[in-house]
């Protein structure tokens, strides 16, 4: 079983475990900016809401009565190499 761990600068709380919902494209079909292959899919994990500073993501969340800081849970398109893979053999 693989764990997907949210690298820093991502949609995702950096650090914390996401689930990887439902692929999308498979790995290796596509290639990351720094030039490796990846894939990528709807990914769920916590999101820390942002300022109120005009991102229309943030706007969404506060709109719905959340404020900067929050965490919730939410799902994203993201390519796999947003995230750090960790094999856990041990959960099998």
């Amino acid at each position: 079983m693989k764990k997907f761990i949210a690298k820093e600068g991502t949609w995702f709380k950096a650090g914390t475990e996401c689930i990887r919902a439902e692929e999308m494209w498979e790995f290796g079909t596509l290639t990351s900016e720094s030039g490796e292959k990846t894939g990528s899919a709807i990914y769920e994990g916590i999101y820390v809401v942002g300022s109120d500073n005009g991102s229309p993501n943030d706007t969404c969340w506060h709109a719905q009565g959340y404020r900067g800081g929050d965490e919730i849970v939410m799902r994203e398109h993201c390519t796999d190499d947003e995230f750090i893979v960790i094999n856990d053999d041990s959960a099998a």
